[in-house]
């Protein structure tokens, strides 16, 4: 599963993944970041994504009320 973790973190209001064509594979909005079931489990309409690249886009609030956004990649090894 992917998502967020980390100290201090109030919810992540935006988390979307993307396939390397531009197809967003995943969408969750307003998730606790301590609730990794929440995340993505790798899977696309009810299947197993293929291995490789996927960007991730998240915007985070914080606890003193700021929000972050924080963007890369993760790769997927089958």
């Amino acid at each position: 599963v992917f998502t967020l973790y980390g100290r201090g973190t109030v919810e992540i209001r935006v988390i979307e993944i993307f396939d390397r064509w531009g197809e967003r594979v995943f969408f969750a909005k307003d998730i606790d970041a301590y609730t990794p079931e929440l995340g993505w489990d790798g899977l696309f309409k009810h299947s197993q994504v293929n291995p490789g690249v996927y960007v991730y886009y998240l915007k985070v609030k914080w606890k003193d009320n700021t929000t972050e956004q924080v963007h890369g990649d993760i790769t997927v090894v089958r």
